[in-house]
């Protein structure tokens, strides 16, 4: 028997409370803030050098990118990134200097001058072979808020997961069980976007994949829990037990509990060598794993157990009609 799910099995009240208090503190949130946009979906102002005729030139390309550095730290001007690479079928390479919305116009032509002036005396010296190198700066208001259209997307997609995953367990465990598997990947995702939102988690594409993962994660373990506790049902030496017991004896929480901790271990691995929106949906991801336990070992079993009674109650009631009335 699982001590902790014996525990647990019959507090579906408290679970309850606890789900309905993440769930508006994430709203109210929500709500004042809006949700975290990551700097790559923020309004920001970029510093463009183009490199034309770059044939693969690396020499070149080391030596703009030189320049453009020392002068960008010369006018203490702080980057919030920089994305680069060959663009053009590979005969133009570009540096793409990302400072926050707030950055001083002033400053920024300060280093596009500053940096042309260099790359002409480049030119002049001939350091830059045939290569012609162009400065340009731009405002660029990237939305801070997901799209509407996006939002809307996210929200039908998660809508036909849930489907699909009603019919299937439905089909498998009967429409009791079917309800159960799909209510915890619902609260799972809920509670998922409630932390989001608390702990300012970015919100962009990659969370939406932790989203999709949030309901697929809990469904699966909500589906073991119900399919081992079905089995358990069935079994002559339970037929005397109550549901809260069947279902805290059949259920190996350790095992679940180990898969789980393997899961996020893995993805914190995986986002400690990768790029920031990897290291971010790794993050979330482990918000969804905490999100599926807690939805599929906590609050679907309790309920389960709740909705199983009714159930037998109900199916009692009819065997007793249908013994009177063959009578």
């Amino acid at each position: 028997m699982s001590k902790l799910l014996n525990k647990t099995v019959t507090k579906r009240g408290l679970w309850a409370i606890v789900c309905a208090a993440v769930l508006v503190a994430g709203l109210i949130v929500g709500l004042i803030f809006g949700f975290n946009a990551s700097a790559t979906t923020a309004s920001v102002k970029t510093l463009t050098v183009q490199i034309n005729s770059y044939a693969g030139d690396t020499e070149t390309v080391e030596t703009v990118e030189r320049v453009a550095n020392s002068k960008i730290k010369a006018l203490k001007l702080n980057k919030e990134y920089v994305v680069e690479g060959e663009i053009a079928d590979g005969n133009v390479y570009e540096f793409i200097y990302v400072f926050d919305e707030k950055t001083s116009d002033e400053t920024l032509a300060k280093a596009e001058t500053s940096i042309k002036e260099a790359i002409d005396k480049k030119e002049s010296e001939g350091a830059l072979g045939t290569a012609f190198v162009g400065v340009t700066t731009n405002s660029e208001a990237a939305v801070e808020t997901l799209a509407k259209g996006f939002v809307w997307r996210g929200i039908v997609a998660a809508a036909v997961v849930l489907v699909f995953v009603f019919v299937y367990t439905a089909i498998r465990f009967k429409p009791l069980g079917g309800a159960m598997v799909t209510g915890a990947g619902f609260i799972s995702l809920l509670l998922t976007t409630a932390i989001a939102s608390l702990v300012r988690i970015p919100v962009t594409a990659t969370f939406a994949y932790a989203a999709a993962f949030s309901v697929l994660f809990a469904s699966a373990v909500a589906a073991v829990v119900v399919g081992t506790a079905r089995k358990a049902f069935k079994a002559e030496e339970n037929k005397e037990k109550d549901n809260a017991a069947v279902v805290a004896e059949s259920v190996s929480v350790k095992e679940i509990f180990g898969f789980s901790i393997v899961l996020a271990v893995a993805a914190l691995l995986v986002g400690m060598v990768s790029t920031t929106a990897v290291q971010w949906f790794t993050v979330a991801a482990v918000v969804a794993i905490a999100s599926g336990l807690f939805a599929a070992l906590f609050v679907m079993p309790a309920w389960y157990v709740a909705f199983k009674a009714v159930a037998d109650k109900k199916a009692a009631a009819k065997a007793r009609y249908d013994y009177k009335k063959g009578e």
